[in-house]
């Protein structure tokens, strides 16, 4: 039985033969209709999906006193035969009995052996999976629940139980397995049911506040050459059924195994789209974008500036590099920073009582750090002797162990390191350079095109325009945030240093900083450095890298001086002594 299609706009025809009918079997012919769109709907810009080969369906037939649910893909049918806005399905009951009640698609969300549910007035239940594979949801495939009055001597016509996400995820890691997307406490996966009266036209599936069924999973295939990266910046579509409901943020996580295995990156992102919330409808679907916050280091180098071959991307850690201590420097315990515009500075009691290789004369925490070698304890050091910052270079990243906001994780070692600098801007060696003159970011922010960096002043406790903490902030590859004045953020010069009169004008409040922080923004505050033996505050405000160039200097990423904080430069060298801020990455594979 033939049901009328509409045109599809995704997903051209592919052929096959419709499975040949056996004895018991029927071949039935459906299409999935929402308002004006085929199977399932992207509500906007546009978008529809067509049947996929294989699709299976959930048939209810009854013989009068018994019920059940047929599904296609146990019966020997094969789904759907072509991709497609009419599909035809084989499905095979006994003798004695009808289609009543309802269809369902997919064949998986009801289970075989169900009876009664969905007529005589009880509940429809059927169940969301918490796993994917990547063929079940990429590219223009979807799982989005519907259902179809079962009609006997008429089609199906499926109308969606679901919203549908269209989620498209850019700079995923080369190493990745699975992505876990987490819905941050609304329910999207597991048991649900659909209130009586059960209406094709009408029924959805409702989401809840729910932190144990928030997760999704999506895997790469087993057998399958189809991985999860396809390319820095070339994103992967996945399209997830979404329960009708409200929806906040989302955090995506990226393994480098199915199942265990370790985090490699991840990223917290909204839905909202500039408004307090997203509604998911039954009646459509949204498209929405998400990036990793990656920043490239290399380039082609055989160029000037060069233009290619970003190959090497790195990630920064969540804030300032902190060691603290409550016995004077027999042991330090090490932390980044609880945001990234907090720093301590060259006020602070620490800083300003280092009185020897790794000791300090009254307890606290240290976040200004010498260049580090082998005998000044990472740094931790007011020694001016050329002796003590001769030695083998030791980053920080030989220290494991870390806390972030009361969380102690212990890496890999060398999982953590510092960017290096170099006097000529096309040296290899210089990342900094790489960073801040010639990522080809894809971003334009404030009408500027490779937007890579901003001078900028976020307000963390005034309402005063004029204070706050002051800066830079760095946008990653394929930054897709915030990119014109709002009401939270007020946008300057972009990609502008050196000797600037105006310093730029960018001011963010909390709530705009945030908002660019959730999209992979980096802020490097203007923390100060200690000088000297005494560890008096010196008259420089700054954020270093590091790189040994000669036996007494490394160069760095800093802030020319208290009075032009704004002034930036990373090919200038500092003596190995001074106390710097540090901020550290991680090479993302």
């Amino acid at each position: 039985m033939a049901a009328a299609c509409n045109k599809v706009e995704l997903n051209p025809a592919e052929g096959g033969n419709e499975p040949t009918p056996a004895a018991n079997m029927i071949v039935e012919t459906v299409s999935g209709t929402t308002e004006m769109s085929t199977k399932a709907t992207i509500a906007d810009e546009g978008g529809a999906f067509s049947w996929t080969k294989n699709d299976n369906i959930a048939v209810h037939v009854s013989n009068g006193t018994t019920h059940k649910y047929v599904l296609t893909s146990e019966t020997g049918g094969k789904g759907a035969s072509v991709s497609a806005g009419t599909a035809s399905f084989t499905i095979a009951y006994d003798e004695g009995y009808t289609r009543d009640a309802f269809a369902v698609y997919p064949s998986t969300i009801v289970s075989p052996s169900a009876t009664n549910y969905g007529q005589s007035g009880a509940t429809l239940d059927v169940t969301l999976p918490d796993s994917y594979t990547l063929a079940q949801v990429s590219g223009d495939i979807t799982p989005c629940p519907m259902i179809a009055t079962n009609t006997p001597g008429s089609g199906w016509e499926f109308k969606q139980l679901c919203g549908l996400l269209r989620l498209t995820v850019n700079s995923i890691p080369p190493s990745t397995q699975r992505l876990e997307i987490d819905f941050n406490g609304k329910k999207v996966c597991g048991a649900f049911s659909i209130a009586k009266n059960v209406s094709p036209g009408t029924s959805v599936i409702v989401t809840s506040d729910d932190t144990a069924n928030d997760c999704i999973t999506i895997t790469k295939d087993g057998t399958s050459d189809e991985t999860l990266y396809s390319g820095w910046g070339d994103g992967k579509v996945f399209n997830i059924p979404l329960p009708t409901g409200t929806y906040g943020d989302i955090t995506i996580t990226a393994y480098d195994a199915r199942t265990g295995g370790e985090a490699i990156l991840t990223m917290t992102r909204s839905l909202k789209n500039g408004v307090a919330t997203y509604t998911a409808s039954r009646q459509g679907g949204v498209k929405r974008t998400a990036s990793f916050p990656v920043f490239s280091i290399n380039g082609a180098y055989d160029d000037y500036p060069p233009v290619s071959s970003q190959t090497r991307r790195v990630i920064f850690s969540p804030g300032n590099l902190q060691a603290a201590t409550v016995n004077k420097g027999t042991t330090w315990t090490w932390s980044f920073a609880a945001h990234q515009y907090d720093f301590i500075g060259s006020s602070a009691v620490a800083n300003n009582k280092i009185n020897g290789t790794g000791t300090v004369s009254d307890n606290g925490t240290v976040d200004l750090f010498g260049r580090s070698v082998e005998g000044n304890s990472y740094g931790i050091s007011n020694s001016t002797s050329k002796e003590d910052y001769n030695g083998t270079f030791k980053d920080w990243g030989k220290i494991r162990t870390f806390s972030y906001r009361g969380v102690t994780t212990t890496y890999p070692e060398d999982y953590w390191f510092t960017l290096t600098g170099e006097n000529d801007l096309k040296n290899a060696a210089n990342q900094w350079s790489r960073i801040m003159n010639y990522r080809q970011t894809g971003a334009t922010v404030n009408s500027v095109t490779n937007a890579r960096y901003a001078l900028a002043m976020i307000n963390v406790s005034s309402t005063d325009a004029n204070d706050g903490v002051m800066g830079i902030i760095l946008f990653p590859d394929y930054y897709s945030g915030p990119s014109a004045t709002t009401t939270d953020i007020k946008w300057g010069t972009i990609n502008a240093h050196g000797y600037v009169s105006d310093w730029g004008g960018t001011r963010c409040t909390v709530a705009g900083w945030e908002a660019l922080e959730s999209e992979g923004c980096v802020f490097l505050p203007a923390a100060g450095r200690r000088y000297s033996v005494s560890g008096s505050a010196y008259d420089y405000s700054y954020y270093a890298a590091n790189n040994l160039v000669y036996d007494y200097a490394w160069y760095t990423l800093h802030f020319k001086s208290s009075t032009d904080k704004y002034n930036i430069y990373w090919n200038d060298a500092c003596n190995a002594w001074l106390g710097a801020a540090v901020r550290l990455v991680h090479e993302i594979k």
